[in-house]
């Protein structure tokens, strides 16, 4: 049996800021009432710091979580928010943003646990994700970063067949 072996191909990484990394660069007021704004400011900040790209960060708005804030780690992680269609008009004002200021998106990030045990907070979770699916068709990414978590209720085997029933679907969806 021959097997080939396909030449050496480096993809080199996009260097970002996680915009997730500073929580009120922008302050919840401003970004709840321009829920765009944030993703500018963080584009300039990221020119300020040298920075080529950002990863931008979409979460669960604080009002519609099922983690309360005092239990998050970094409960206004939405830079990317989503409670409204990002539609493409949005995708435009974003697109020049980035064009103007010089600095591009390496990919989408959505940090949740979505292997979580009650199925309404999942199925939730998972609609949420299929819209970053969308945001980053328009935002012309290809990347969309993310973190399966587990259902603290079960045990190791339970959970990797609840990620096979749960989680490989979104990733097919992805595609």
């Amino acid at each position: 049996m021959s097997h080939s072996v396909a030449p050496f191909d480096p993809k080199p990484m996009k260097i970002s800021v996680l915009t997730a990394a500073f929580q009120e660069l922008t302050p919840r007021e401003a970004r709840d009432a321009d829920p765009d704004l944030a993703i500018e400011e963080w584009l300039e900040f990221s020119r300020e710091v040298g920075s080529p790209y950002i990863q931008l960060s979409a979460a669960l708005h604080p009002s519609r979580t099922d983690v309360p804030a005092e239990a998050m780690l970094d409960p206004v992680a939405n830079t990317l928010d989503l409670r409204a269609p990002f539609d493409e008009a949005r995708a435009a004002r974003v697109r020049a943003a980035m064009k103007a200021i010089g600095v591009g998106l390496s990919d989408l990030a959505y940090f949740d646990n979505l292997l979580v045990a009650d199925d309404g907070a999942r199925r939730a979770k998972h609609e949420f994700m299929l819209r970053v699916f969308d945001a980053a068709v328009l935002l012309e990414t290809d990347a969309v970063c993310g973190f399966v978590g587990r259902n603290a209720d079960l045990e190791m085997d339970p959970n990797l067949e609840m990620f096979e029933q749960e989680f490989i679907p979104l990733m097919r969806e992805a595609k």
